[in-house]
């Protein structure tokens, strides 16, 4: 069970996450940083400090692979400050837009006089490492920070709030073709398609694309074909494990540029927008 834990004499929480490497510490918003360093403890302060074992053995073995941590601070007392920290769980779906990249909350960490506590702050007691960290640059901690309004704005929006569940959780599962179906969930979720999936999605992906019509020509080859991959994965056809990977790897990688595109324009496009850009084209 998700939760953020506040000692009644706390001024700070510290987020433990997964995922990515932060060059130096940021601030992200008023009394919100991202930073590079992790807290550090005994085996003895964990057990004092969570509630039951399987906390306990949920905090060592994340403890292991925390890459990143965010810090939350607030002087209104634990209850404003536990509310700020919950609230900023999302930033680490933020993160992963900007980076391209997931990015995983694992457990909290709240210091005070004499004490600490701990607070698990993912549904999953066991995190599957990502293969490969990612490095966030400066220039991707600069868009977060000035799109974090539109972000949060957009999570109460269904097919928003839907394609960025989808993905996040995507990279909890241990099996691939799991992965795929959950992203590509995703995709169709957010684009609201129900009919001629594949050249839909295609077009609507390519529409999305910040690129010259050659690119998005190019673009919309590619994921009508990683489309056709996502559809034999779906049927259950028998796919090398290289050919797993790198539908994984471009299915993650079209949703959350959908995802970020969908930010920049701080709304989600319908159909109705889509079909106007299509159809303001003309045949040379």
């Amino acid at each position: 069970m998700v939760s953020v834990v506040v000692g009644h004499r706390a001024t700070s929480v510290t987020i433990v996450g997964h995922g990515l490497e932060i060059p130096e510490r940021f601030k992200l918003a008023p009394g919100i940083h991202v930073q590079p360093e992790v807290p550090t403890f005994e085996v003895e302060v964990a057990a004092e400090g969570c509630q039951t074992p399987h906390e306990l053995f949920a905090v060592l073995s994340m403890r292991d692979i925390a890459t990143f941590s965010i810090e939350v601070t607030h002087k209104g007392g634990p209850s404003a400050l536990g509310a700020k920290a919950w609230n900023a769980l999302w930033d680490f779906h933020l993160l992963s837009v900007a980076s391209g990249s997931p990015a995983f909350p694992l457990f909290t960490v709240s210091a005070g006089t004499n004490y600490t506590e701990f607070a698990i702050s993912n549904r999953n007691l066991i995190v599957n490492p990502v293969e490969q960290l990612t490095r966030v640059t400066n220039e991707q901690l600069t868009w977060a920070r000035a799109s974090r309004r539109r972000f949060n704005s957009l999570i109460s929006d269904e097919r928003f709030g839907v394609a960025m569940r989808y993905f996040g959780n995507s990279h909890y599962l241990f099996d691939v073709e799991s992965r795929v179906m959950l992203l590509w969930a995703g995709i169709e979720a957010l684009l609201a398609v129900d009919a001629e999936q594949s050249r839909r999605i295609a077009l609507y992906c390519a529409l999305m694309l910040d690129e010259d019509s050659a690119a998005k020509a190019r673009y919309y080859d590619a994921v009508k074909k990683a489309y056709g991959v996502r559809s034999r994965v779906v049927h259950g056809k028998r796919l090398t494990k290289a050919a797993r990977a790198e539908a994984y790897t471009t299915a993650s990688d079209i949703l959350v540029r959908l995802l970020a595109k969908a930010v920049n324009l701080g709304r989600v496009p319908t159909q109705k927008d889509f079909d106007a850009v299509a159809t303001a084209a003309k045949l040379k």
